[in-house]
């Protein structure tokens, strides 16, 4: 009797499911609707003498110098200052040149200069025992704690010890040691409160202490996160990258020993057709690297329509291209789809060695009636690669007019179908190897 592998573990990760999507659905309702004011609301800067206000405003060029830096910086590498620094980063996250699908980075240029984390993946290797999802999406509060560490690290940098003041007549002695920082991601903006104790003096004996200083720096970031959140969300549910994939080797395969195998063809030729893993997945790395940078979602900068009549093979295909993500239009924000080369692994089942054959039927002929064969190209592909997304922006009226953020999404086909439908109990069945004449 033929069963559908992972059923039983599918009780189990639809939990799993049930829990990201859960996650998502709260993270938006505390943003939006329960997330407190902060200490904003009650954090007052102190009333400074006249003559020392160059101290104050040389502090909060500093704290702006260093929110943008950090800002930018998140942008790159999709909410994390640095993936890398354990100082500021709360996740230990691991990154491999050799092998994008493996941990819970990737890069599109090779190196852990472009890191970014995986906002959707499956941990180690995907098959039909492990199809779990996880997400290392930061969290609005992880991002603030990032923020306000290197803050604190990187201000006391910035401000030296303060020899452009002392032109001005004026000694700084600042505690580097007890530097606090509480950064808050807003709407349209990234706020700063930094308590930086300060003993201050001044030519002629006027001394004072500044201990509270602020700077924000006017910026909607928080829309980037969000749209990326959101991008998340629908892949995890529509799967719609991994219905991009199956239409593309839909369209690119056939009984032809220069196309793709098929996942479902019959013949009965007298001979069969064979295919080698080796060249299917360098055939995959060549159509992705053409066709993942075609793909566009409806609305937004950049983006044009595909006609295609009908809905055969060609029309589902190309259809394929295009997603439908959000409600609204935007003009001025492009979405970008990147497929770096060579960093796709594949294999197509069932196969001997490196060997993709059909199985074969064979029956004999008598006086009567000649032989006949039935070959059935039926073929199951497991595909792993990685599809880093980049979310660029125009806000003229910002402080930041031009930008951009990064983040990846791992596409997962287990034999012919997304992780969704393994979590849902819905995997394909077993086979029987022997069946397989490679004679």
């Amino acid at each position: 009797m033929l069963e559908k592998r992972g059923v039983k573990k599918a009780q189990i990760t639809m939990f799993v499911i049930l829990g990201l999507v859960l996650l998502i659905i709260f993270i938006i309702i505390y943003t939006v609707f329960l997330r407190k004011p902060g200490i904003g609301d009650e954090f007052k800067t102190e009333v400074v003498p006249e003559q020392f206000k160059p101290v104050q405003d040389y502090v909060a060029s500093c704290i702006h110098l260093v929110g943008l830096d950090a800002i930018k910086k998140m942008g790159a590498h999709g909410g994390y200052i640095d993936p890398f620094d354990g100082e500021i980063t709360p996740l230990k996250m691991r990154f491999s040149s050799t092998d994008s699908t493996r941990f819970e980075l990737t890069s599109l240029s090779g190196t852990t200069d472009g890191a970014v984390p995986y906002y959707l993946h499956v941990p180690g290797r995907s098959s039909y025992t492990n199809y779990e999802l996880d997400s290392l999406a930061p969290t609005i509060e992880s991002m603030n704690y990032q923020l306000s560490v290197y803050m604190n690290r990187e201000l006391p940098k910035c401000t030296g010890k303060f020899a452009a003041l002392q032109e001005l007549g004026l000694e700084v002695i600042p505690d580097n040691y007890n530097l606090n920082t509480q950064a808050f991601i807003r709407d349209d903006r990234i706020e700063f409160f930094v308590t930086y104790l300060l003993n201050v003096s001044k030519e002629g004996g006027a001394k004072a202490k500044l201990t509270k200083h602020q700077n924000s720096i006017i910026f909607p970031y928080k829309k980037y996160y969000d749209l990326a959140m959101d991008i998340m969300a629908v892949e995890m549910i529509s799967q719609f990258l991994e219905s991009y994939t199956n239409s593309l080797i839909a369209y690119h395969s056939g009984l032809n020993s220069n196309m793709l195998p098929p996942v479902i063809e019959y013949s009965n030729d007298p001979y069969v057709l064979t295919w080698s893993n080796g060249k299917v997945k360098n055939d995959l790395n060549g159509l992705l690297m053409s066709y993942t940078p075609a793909l566009q979602i409806v609305g937004t900068k950049g983006y044009e329509p595909v006609t295609v009549e009908g809905n055969d093979v060609e029309a589902r295909f190309y259809k394929s291209l295009s997603m439908e993500v959000f409600n609204d239009t935007m003009p001025n924000t492009s979405i970008t789809f990147f497929y770096r080369g060579n960093t796709v692994v594949s294999n197509v089942l069932p196969s001997k060695g490196d060997m993709i054959k059909p199985s074969i039927e064979v029956k004999k002929g008598n006086s009567f009636i000649p032989a006949s064969q039935f070959n059935t190209y039926k073929f199951f592909y497991d595909v792993a690669y990685p599809v880093i997304v980049e979310i660029r922006g125009d806000e003229p009226m910002s402080e930041i007019p031009h930008y951009s953020f990064l983040f990846a999404l791992e596409t997962n086909l287990i034999e012919n179908k997304g992780v969704l439908a393994w979590n849902m109990g819905m995997g394909t069945v077993d086979w029987d190897y022997s069946y397989l004449n490679v004679t």
